[in-house]
């Protein structure tokens, strides 16, 4: 997950990801630094406790973030007019030098603020994708290894991380999860959930094989 601590401080135990690796789970903490601890199922029960508490003011972090994305429109469009305007002033003739300096410098602010709402749109989007998720985890974790074909129309990276956790996690062991999701996008997240809806509304069969002519082999 994106970097949501309110300081340098909080930084330092806010927590963005983790990952498995054999007998060791590698934290990601938000100031760069990793942390390496064992891969038991209670310390990740507590790093997921962590990561959830992190978020348990989602709504309040996703309207900052929709402040700031409207405070930096603005500042756009303020510069750009400003630019508009300097530039008009340029083609007159006027303070030539002056108006071509300030315009350079407008367009630098409007570069910058820019890849500023570019950010902020990419953290808002994650926000929505995990209050998704929350508003849908259980029926994911129940359904994603009872139901067939639920990944159709997902992308392969979905499909291949989804697949790859179900064949290393135990039974017992959620697919879906606050760090798991990280790599997944919103949309294929709505897909899933469509797919298990579906498939539960109509309990579709999915024959091994096929017969030459076409028919279906039903399941042993």
């Amino acid at each position: 997950m994106y970097d949501y601590s309110e300081n340098k401080e909080t930084q330092k135990l806010f927590i963005l990801n983790y990952q498995k690796q054999d007998d060791k789970i590698i934290i990601h903490f938000a100031d760069g630094k990793m942390k390496k601890i064992p891969n038991t199922k209670v310390n990740e029960e507590k790093l997921l406790n962590k990561m959830e508490r992190q978020l348990k003011k989602i709504d309040k972090l996703r309207n900052d973030i929709q402040i700031e994305i409207i405070n930096n429109r603005a500042i756009n469009i303020l510069f750009g007019s400003l630019t508009l305007a300097f530039l008009y002033t340029l083609i007159q003739g006027n303070n030539s030098l002056l108006c071509g300096s300030i315009s350079l410098i407008n367009c630098f602010v409007i570069i910058f603020e820019s890849y500023q709402i570019k950010k902020l749109k990419k953290k808002r989007q994650e926000l929505d994708k995990i209050k998704y998720f929350k508003e849908n985890e259980e029926m994911l974790n129940t359904n994603i290894k009872k139901k067939e074909n639920v990944l159709q129309n997902t992308s392969n990276k979905t499909k291949f991380l989804i697949t790859t956790d179900m064949i290393n996690n135990n039974n017992d062991e959620k697919v879906f999860n606050i760090n798991s999701i990280d790599k997944l996008s919103l949309e294929d997240l709505k897909t899933i959930r469509d797919n298990i809806a579906l498939e539960k509304e109509f309990d579709f069969e999915y024959p091994d094989n096929l017969e030459e002519k076409g028919a279906y082999i039903k399941k042993r």
